[in-house]
């Protein structure tokens, strides 16, 4: 028997797996952003880990954008997980109008999944990205709470000293801060403009997170697809040359 649970007015989540009792070290979080650095991260994850799709969340807004895959309907917003993590891939666009109601879909979502950590995955556009390999891409951390500042340093995440964060995630870090949670949210860095996904960068941020759930994930699949678009955009560079400053990563978020 489905149950139907109202996280808000708007969301409501459908449970085909019962998680109810089960406690979690992690709840993943992803929302489409420049370069799609987290939704590539979630999905690869799905893939390689064989995760059970535990339900979907739906509401009237989202049934407005319906996507198939291999020939089969897809909900835009789904729930996985296995017995240490859960995974939240929302494939809708986040928009000003929508943005808040995000937010709390998320918060309020953390209050169903009872998880020591609550980590939102998103991008760190800078200027200097296509000069970098993947080993040299920044990965920043935004923690609230004394647990996800600690997982932070454990695994050497450099964490973000000053700068300002807006969107749905912001809103569940202002939440986390007022009700004293565990959060944090995973910046990488990408391309400057929504030109193209960035797997690479997806693939960084899959490193940062094997070292935090103590998990190999083989990334070979993302750098492999990373190296095709690289040399697709080398071709874009013949027909056009930069024409702002360059600037480092870390002058986006001081």
């Amino acid at each position: 028997m489905v149950n139907l649970l109202e996280l808000t007015k708007e969301y409501k989540l459908v449970v085909e797996k019962d998680f109810a009792d089960k406690r979690f070290k992690y709840l993943f979080v992803s929302i489409p952003e420049i370069g799609l650095v987290g939704l590539l991260a979630l999905r690869h994850m799905i893939k390689k880990f064989g995760l059970e799709k535990l339900g979907y969340i739906f509401s009237e807004a989202s049934s407005l954008m319906l996507r198939y895959e291999n020939g089969e309907p897809v909900h835009n917003i789904r729930l996985y997980g296995d017995d240490d993590i859960v995974l939240l891939l929302l494939e809708i666009p986040v928009t000003p109008m929508n943005s808040l109601s995000i937010g709390k879909l998320i918060s309020e979502l953390s209050r169903k999944v009872t998880a020591d950590v609550l980590v939102m995955l998103g991008s760190a556009p800078s200027l200097t990205r296509e000069r970098k390999d993947m080993e040299e891409l920044l990965v920043l951390g935004a923690p609230v709470g004394e647990t996800a500042v600690n997982l932070l340093k454990n695994i050497g995440v450099e964490m973000l000293k000053n700068g300002t964060l807006t969107g749905p995630y912001a809103y569940v870090l202002s939440n986390s801060l007022l009700e004293s949670k565990n959060s944090l949210i995973l910046l990488s860095e990408t391309y400057p403009a929504p030109i193209t996904a960035d797997p690479e960068s997806a693939a960084k941020m899959l490193k940062v997170i094997s070292k935090m759930i103590g998990r190999d994930i083989d990334v070979s699949e993302l750098q492999e697809r990373a190296e095709e678009i690289k040399l697709e955009m080398r071709k874009l560079h013949q027909l056009a040359a930069p024409t702002q400053q360059q600037k480092e990563i870390g002058d986006l978020y001081t």
